[in-house]
């Protein structure tokens, strides 16, 4: 259970896009309680950076134009950075009239599923519990009918501001599994600080690594990757930088509950970085040869993630998620989503393996280098008799 203690406690913070502050309040406290170093953008989104060892300097910056770098400590070695959301979707109370409140959903909730469902809302006051009385919709570019706008009738007064979620039950375990209300986006958040703390205890040997290790918390994920847009805008990442995007996703071919973390080479929106895929690949075969931990590879196209936003927008990504079932805030059912505690776990073991691996933004081109190396050395026996046969 200790394993897992600082993702049980993200997943328990009452959380909605724009209303992120319970979760970074707890990330910044972990964050100072370990010493290291915190920064933060225009926007909100919070840095956390572990110094390691000082890499390759690297010059400039790349993305949409930006309003100032926010200075993080050894400026121009770009990290190797691991990316995670702090929200989950939600709604936001826009209106109150005597004892009925009007209320916005942010992230995409099929209206077929919403049913009778009640809401707890966070804010003003102690956690209050709403039903929904009647609710509008809108049609998302794909064609999905998702809920936009709901009329509640509140147990207790609440407040304009005040943000509500789908009223599941916290976090509970049951053997293996464990359940959570948002696992899908927060789990990303979890087992980075559970890398983090290894790295900060020295349970990590670093090994040739020269790289820095950032952990970059976003901001309103569910909300077409506002977060990850603004970090881009406001200059957190730098020229030829990795970003490894951790997050769930919902089980399917591929991503196995008990299979172990997935190496996800790309979502909707196209495939991410080929050459840091590769590089990936290859420390976690190395990884599952030497410790027998497993893990899988799946391109995963249904659905987009920040790492798909930012490659469109020329960073170099990647992406290891954690295979989720029951996705009850995306309407997929009406229970909380659960996962496997072993896959986590693995989850954070592969992270430690590509931190020990990582040789800088040029571990992808090392290893292209080393494949076409093994490639030119079988070649070299063929080619006299390639000659011989023409």
């Amino acid at each position: 259970m200790s394993e897992t203690r600082h993702l049980r406690a993200v997943l328990e913070c009452p959380t909605a896009p724009l209303h992120e502050s319970e979760v970074m309040a707890f990330i910044s406290t972990f964050g100072s309680l370990r010493g290291l170093s915190e920064t933060r953008d225009a926007y909100g989104n919070l840095v956390l950076t572990h110094e390691g060892h000082v890499g390759l300097p690297h010059e400039g910056h790349v993305g949409l134009p930006h309003e100032g770098h926010v200075g993080l400590p050894h400026e121009g070695h770009a990290p190797l950075t691991f990316l995670a959301a702090t929200d989950h979707p939600g709604c936001e109370i826009v209106a109150v009239a005597g004892n009925i409140a009007e209320a916005i959903w942010h992230g995409e909730l099929p209206a077929a599923s919403i049913g009778d469902a009640r809401l707890r809302f966070f804010g003003s006051n102690v956690p209050r519990a709403a039903r929904i009385t009647s609710l509008s919709t809108r049609t998302t570019p794909g064609g999905e009918v998702v809920v936009d706008r709901l009329l509640l009738s509140p147990e207790g007064r609440v407040h304009v501001g005040d943000f509500g979620v789908l009223d599941f039950p916290g976090v509970s375990t049951e053997g293996e599994w464990l359940r959570a209300r948002g696992a899908s986006q927060l789990v990303g958040t979890g087992l980075l600080l559970e890398l983090l703390d290894r790295l900060v205890l020295g349970r990590l040997v670093l090994g040739r690594s020269t790289a820095r290790v950032q952990a970059v918390f976003v901001r309103a994920s569910v909300l077409m990757h506002a977060g990850a847009l603004a970090a881009l805008k406001s200059g957190i990442f730098l020229a030829g930088q990795s970003v490894i995007s951790v997050h769930g996703c919902p089980e399917q071919p591929g991503a196995s509950c008990g299979g172990g973390p997935v190496l996800r080479l790309g979502d909707a929106l196209g495939l991410y970085d080929p050459g840091l895929c590769r590089a990936l690949a290859q420390m976690a075969s190395r990884h599952h040869l030497s410790d027998g931990h497993p893990f899988q590879v799946a391109h995963l196209p249904v659905g987009h993630s920040d790492a798909g936003v930012l490659g469109l927008h020329g960073l170099s990504t990647a992406a290891i998620t954690v295979p989720i079932r029951g996705d009850g805030e995306l309407g997929q059912g009406r229970q909380p989503e659960w996962f496997c505690t072993s896959d986590a776990l693995a989850c954070v073991d592969l992270m430690a393996t590509i931190i020990s691996n990582w040789q800088g933004p040029e571990t992808a081109i090392r290893v292209a280098a080393e494949r076409r190396a093994l490639i030119a050395e079988a070649f070299a026996g063929s080619l006299p008799r390639l000659r011989g046969a023409s």
